[in-house]
């Protein structure tokens, strides 16, 4: 847990230095009051070592080295390659499509060095538990919409029809971010785990770092400073 708890401060605290010097006491207000942030890091979720590198990533984009956060991210678990599309888009926009293809090939390139010792000792048993999320066959639970399925405030339909609702959303939310890349470049970071609300299995451990990615997207925008 105490690994939990600083990888969580220390995402924070990039979040506020991140933040223009007179908003940065309103940006730390905003990350110490969210709640789910300390309750979730405190009973142990592991989520938070994914949160950390995708973070630094999102951050310092401009730079070509945050493609070895990103990469460090996805490695760590599958949640961060919901934002890959996000990410890219925001490179390419600002970069141009040579910089995007660079920034994938970086980030796969570590995402392949750091899985290549357990691919090589058993590649079946890495594909199958890559794959374990899809192919294992999961019970329904989560605080999306499977939640009013399996409590009868709605029919609960088969697992096939929430993986098409999570695809469309996806490919939804792709389009908005491509759409508003340059007036809201900062959106997709938020948007990359709407999908997942639709989800088969939507578990609030994928949701409760939004508030910190939201705070993360906020630093980032031109927002001016206060001044006395």
């Amino acid at each position: 847990n105490r690994l939990y708890v600083l990888c969580l401060l220390v995402a924070m605290v990039l979040v506020v230095l991140r933040t223009p010097i007179g908003l940065r006491p309103f940006m730390l207000t905003a990350v110490l009051g969210a709640a789910s942030l300390a309750a979730f890091t405190v009973n142990g979720s592991a989520d938070l070592l994914y949160v950390l590198p995708l973070v630094i990533a999102w951050l310092w984009r401009e730079r070509r080295w945050s493609a070895l956060a990103y990469g460090v991210a996805a490695a760590t678990k599958q949640l961060a390659w919901f934002f890959a599309p996000f990410y890219l888009i925001a490179v390419v926009t600002t970069h141009g499509w040579r910089e995007g293809i660079r920034r994938a090939a970086i980030a796969a390139a570590v995402f392949v060095a750091t899985n290549l010792p357990f691919i090589m000792a058993s590649p079946a048993d890495w594909i199958e538990g890559l794959l374990t999320p899809l192919s294992e066959p999961m019970f329904p639970r989560g605080a999306g919409i499977i939640f009013l399925g399996t409590n009868g405030g709605l029919p609960l339909l088969p697992a096939t029809a929430y993986l098409a609702l999570e695809a469309i959303c996806a490919l939804v939310c792709i389009f908005i971010a491509w759409r508003s890349r340059r007036t809201s470049p900062e959106l997709g970071f938020v948007l990359a785990l709407v999908p997942l609300f639709f989800a088969w299995r939507s578990l609030f451990s994928y949701f409760f770092v939004i508030p910190l990615f939201a705070a993360v997207a906020v630093a980032r925008m031109p927002l001016g400073d206060v001044t006395a």
